[in-house]
């Protein structure tokens, strides 16, 4: 897989997981997040192949964008993940935000957990790029 489309799932996930816990503040491992779950004897995790994971470093580089663009806060960073991370209003204003094109009244934060509870990882990346771009269109 690409980058984006990396970033795009990892966003689609974050943003659910966060939204789901919201407002408590909870740990985001990116070890989880990229099931990259393997290590090497230095504790770096690992691919199928025993090399260093791209996974891995795009989801830590997805999360510390979220916190760079606004979209969540974090206390403190480890090797794996941030800590006592929460969606900040920002974050939560475009998850609770609801398209004029849905007649359901769900929010995008409440579709994205239910696509990532049902494994539909294409539309939650779908999701998750409309919930940034209605973020952007915000800030201008």
């Amino acid at each position: 897989m690409t980058n984006i489309v990396l970033f795009d799932e990892y966003v689609a996930r974050i943003l659910a997981t966060l939204y789901e816990s919201f407002p408590v503040r909870i740990r985001l491992d990116a070890r989880q997040i990229s099931g990259m779950l393997e290590e090497d004897e230095f504790g770096v995790p690992i691919d199928e192949r025993g090399k260093p994971s791209k996974a891995f470093d795009i989801c830590m580089a997805t999360i510390e964008w979220l916190i760079d663009t606004g979209y969540i806060n974090s206390k403190d960073k480890d090797q794996y993940g941030y800590s006592w991370c929460v969606l900040t209003a920002r974050g939560l204003e475009i998850l609770k935000a609801v398209p004029e094109s849905v007649k359901v009244q769900s929010s995008v934060g409440d579709k994205l957990v239910q696509l990532i509870k049902g494994g539909s990882i294409e539309l939650a990346r779908e999701a998750a790029k409309t919930a940034i771009s209605a973020g952007i269109g915000i800030m201008k």
